[in-house]
Order: C-alpha cells, then structure tokens, then sequence
C-alpha cells in the first residue's frame, strides 16, 4: 500500500508537466489569429494578381483611345452636371499619361541577346556590304 501514493504523487506530477507544456490560450488565439490573417492576405493576393493580369492585357495605344473616348463623352454630357468635367479631367489625364509613357518608356524595346548552347543568336541577315567585307575579309587572311 505505501507504493500506491508515490505512484499516485508520480501520476500527478505527470499531468501538471504535461499541462505546463500545453501552449497558453492568448498563444493559441495569436495562432489563430496569424493564420486568418495569412488566408485573408493569400486571397488578397490572387485577387490582386487577377487584376494585374487582366490590366496588362490592355496596351497603350487603347489606353490613347479610352482617354480620347473619355474626352468625347465627356462634351457630350457637359451640361449633365460635375460628372463630365470629371471625366474630362480623368481623360485629359489618362492621355498625357499614356502619351508620355508611349514616348518615353522602354517600351519592350530593349532587345535581349539569345543565346543556345552558350553562343549567341541573331536572325538578322547581313547586309550586302557585311557579307563582301567579310568575303574580302576571309580571302586576304587566306
């Protein structure tokens, strides 16, 4: 009988450990509280993504023909109230914008060098006076 209350206090010891390892409630509740936050930020995220995909589907040239399509409305409905003179702003904007970027962005017009196997390629063909320098030029080191 005298074990019993050793293996007893041994038991409960056990338990109060067991229960001291167990997380905090406000531990859990930021746990919680992160992973919402996660999957509002995750779902953000896709829908921003969505966005930018279908915007970039858009080029300047029919940003150019939106503002001028917004200008034209707007002189139609001039004497509607305050809505045409904003959209005549958001035209006029919209224009000078697209314009400055047409004029003074990149533009995709960086070419990039392709390469195969590590060695350059170009499908330009050379001009007629490339190619009879480059025949004089081999002809001379024969």
């Amino acid at each position: 009988m005298p074990e019993e209350p050793d293996r007893l206090e041994r038991e409960i010891q056990e338990i109060l450990d067991k229960i001291e390892q167990l997380p905090a409630p406000k531990r859990q509740r930021a746990v919680g509280l992160r992973r919402s936050l996660r999957r509002v930020g995750e779902s953000f995220s896709a829908w921003q993504r969505t966005i930018a995909q279908e915007l970039s589907r858009i080029s300047l040239s029919q940003l150019v023909l939106l503002s001028l399509l917004l200008i034209l409305g707007a002189f139609l409905i001039r004497g509607l109230g305050p809505i045409g003179s904003w959209l005549m702003i958001a035209g006029l904007v919209l224009l000078v914008t697209s314009l400055a970027l047409i004029m003074f962005g990149s533009g995709g017009r960086r070419a990039r060098t392709q390469q195969w196997r590590g060695r350059t390629i170009s499908y330009r063909r050379d001009t007629l006076a490339q190619r009879i320098r480059r025949w004089f030029g081999n002809r001379s080191r024969s």
